[in-house]
């Protein structure tokens, strides 16, 4: 089976199996879990659109987990169909921001699986600014800014958690400059999205 899954979908799976397992372990109510469960298989729908039934029976089978072992199990059958981050080369890179000079290709650091990735983005010394890139609808987007880091944690804007994070401000016109608190890690940030709605939601806001 060829990969079907985005990584922010893969980690909206990870989080209702989570909850799932958790019911089952605190709940003794078979009714109460069999709703859990659901109300799981309810979202997935309003994730996932236009899924084979072959792919369909495959995450259904998100409902007959029991434990923390078959969550494994079930993991380990479905992360070879998350599609993988695909890295940009350094022209594509430099096409997006062509008023730059000397824009650096990001560099995943070791361990990172990109399958875990939504976007990318790193912090280049040398321009002081911050890149976050990723694709819509296939085609590769991106913005920068300043970013200085609170020291505290708040809600990232990207992947609606509490985190560590930053305030990432960028130049909205040659007048208006607009911004929000982003996740420092963005690794970490990565691995929190279960909507990539967010990241677009505020690339949008901030280019307007």
């Amino acid at each position: 089976m060829e990969p079907f899954i985005r990584s922010d979908q893969y980690h909206f799976l990870k989080q209702q199996l989570r909850h799932i397992v958790q019911t089952n372990a605190l709940v003794n109510d078979r009714e109460m879990v069999r709703t859990v469960q659901g109300l799981a298989m309810d979202k997935m729908k309003d994730v996932f659109h236009g899924l084979t039934d072959l792919q369909k029976r495959l995450l259904e089978g998100m409902t007959e987990l029991e434990d923390r072992t078959d969550v494994e199990m079930f993991e380990a059958r479905i992360l070879p169909l998350v599609h993988p981050f695909e890295m940009p080369e350094e022209g594509e890179v430099r096409s997006l921001f062509p008023h730059l000079s000397r824009v650096k290709t990001p560099v995943l650091g070791t361990g990172v699986d990109r399958r875990d990735l939504t976007y990318v983005s790193w912090f280049d010394p040398g321009l002081d600014r911050k890149f976050i890139v990723t694709y819509r609808e296939g085609f590769l987007t991106g913005m920068e800014g300043s970013f200085t880091y609170s020291g505290r944690k708040n809600m990232c804007v990207i992947c609606r958690e509490h985190e560590y994070v930053g305030l990432f401000v960028t130049d909205a016109t040659a007048y208006k400059r607009k911004g929000n608190y982003v996740c420092k890690d963005s690794i970490t940030c990565n691995r929190n999205i279960t909507d990539q709605k967010h990241l677009h939601k505020f690339m949008d806001d901030i280019k307007r």
